[in-house]
């Protein structure tokens, strides 16, 4: 439980941090806009100045032409001596070259009575080669004492010239949505999964009451029958079945309560030696049935190790079961204990039927088995090595696995020591 709520702080920690890149790139964009719309501005009032400048020497009398700013983009333009069309239209294009302003703009010359004498869009800018549409043939070339120069695309030129950044603003953007739902759909599967685990750990607590309740009764089945009557040879049948649905779902249980991280351990100080000739004792009978021989090799010097007894005892039981299960014919195996640098190793080998290169590394996947074509012959959940890689490593241990097919596999647990 203390892992799920560590999860979902990281989860949240995880969203409060993208939303917080996600407020610094509008910050960012807002101000990166602010400073390209400053920099335009100040560049089109340079020009206009400038075109006022030059308006005012016109006559030699430097009598100064009246520039005033209406609007960010708009600018009137008033000199008492008068000016034609084709002379603003000629200082407003070379200007606007010279101080690189290309966006689009409007010229509209006034007479005393505030009435359009003429006017003219250059589309493409300083570049635009359209005549100005006058009221009356003649007013092109006629003075007015007043000019309206505006550019109607302000906003969309300063947009336009951060295409760069609009590109990579909405890339990250885009990155952060997907990353913030990709977290979004974690979270959810990991909650899937964890009522997953609460059901199986529920129906797994609920199996085991029959279970229990069929051994109590197959014992004294035992107990009060003849043993060479037809009926003890079934109530053996129904001992020896209970027990291995047992095996089946207390694994599963384990497994379940191992990802939930809700698995007890009772670590005390065991000699790995003791525990491999406890289990390979229990083996021997099972592999002798089958014809085949059960070697062990306790070459271990320092094989205390600080473990819980119970699933370090399962672990080799499930590593021996499957050297059992995977191999045809007579059984050979081989288990052996040996010191090592980080410790001590228990190793489990058989010359059964072995893994495909492919198969090594998803043998460990909870619910993965290794089958011939699509057909599985060995009988099983897939959980037994899922349960021992997560025992192993909440022991701070590792486990490694080599085999060639048709040669046999070789299991490899290392273990820390207590000396």
């Amino acid at each position: 439980m203390q892992g799920g709520r560590v999860y979902k702080m990281l989860v949240a920690l995880g969203i409060l941090c993208l939303a917080g890149l996600l407020c610094v790139q509008v910050w960012w964009f807002s101000a990166a806009y602010n400073l390209a719309e400053r920099q335009l501005t100040e560049r089109t009032t340079l020009a206009m100045r400038q075109i006022a400048n030059t308006v005012g020497d016109l006559h030699g009398d430097h009598v100064p032409a009246v520039i005033e700013k209406n609007s960010s983009n708009s600018f009137q333009l008033t000199y008492p001596h008068g000016i034609t069309y084709e002379r603003i239209d000629s200082l407003s294009r070379n200007t606007f070259a010279e101080y690189d302003l290309s966006l689009p703009f409007q010229v509209v010359g006034y007479n005393n009575k505030q009435e359009i004498m003429f006017g003219n869009f250059y589309k493409q800018g300083a570049t635009s080669e359209a005549d100005a549409l006058c009221l009356h043939h003649g007013l092109a070339k006629a003075e007015t004492e007043m000019v309206n120069i505006s550019f109607p695309q302000h906003t969309t030129d300063v947009i336009g010239g951060m295409r760069i950044w609009i590109f990579s603003a909405s890339a990250f953007i885009v990155v952060l949505a997907l990353t913030m739902g990709m977290m979004v759909h974690l979270s959810r599967s990991k909650h899937r999964a964890e009522v997953r685990a609460d059901f199986i750990s529920n129906m797994t607590h609920e199996l085991q009451t029959p279970i229990a309740n069929i051994a109590m009764a197959s014992e004294v089945l035992k107990k009060n029958r003849d043993a060479n009557s037809r009926a003890q040879h079934y109530v053996n049948i129904i001992s020896s079945e209970n027990l291995r649905l047992k095996a089946h779902i207390d694994q599963v249980l384990q497994t379940a309560m191992l990802e939930k991280g809700e698995l007890a351990m009772s670590r005390q100080e065991i000699n790995i030696n003791e525990i491999v000739r406890e289990i390979t004792e229990v083996f021997n009978e099972r592999i002798a049935v089958r014809g085949g021989r059960l070697s062990v090799d306790i070459g271990a010097v320092r094989p205390v190790v600080f473990a819980d007894v119970l699933h370090l005892k399962n672990i080799l039981y499930n590593l021996l079961d499957n050297a059992e299960k995977y191999s045809p014919g007579s059984p050979d195996i081989t288990v052996s204990t040996a010191d090592c640098d980080e410790g001590v190793v228990v190793s489990v080998s058989d010359k059964g039927m072995g893994i495909v290169k492919e198969h090594q590394t998803k043998i460990f996947e909870k619910f993965f088995r290794a089958s011939k074509g699509n057909v599985h012959d060995i009988k099983g959940f897939g959980l037994g090595l899922t349960y021992v890689k997560g025992i192993v490593e909440a022991h701070n241990g590792t486990v490694r696995v080599s085999s060639v097919p048709g040669k046999g596999s070789r299991f490899d647990v290392m273990l820390q020591n207590c000396i």
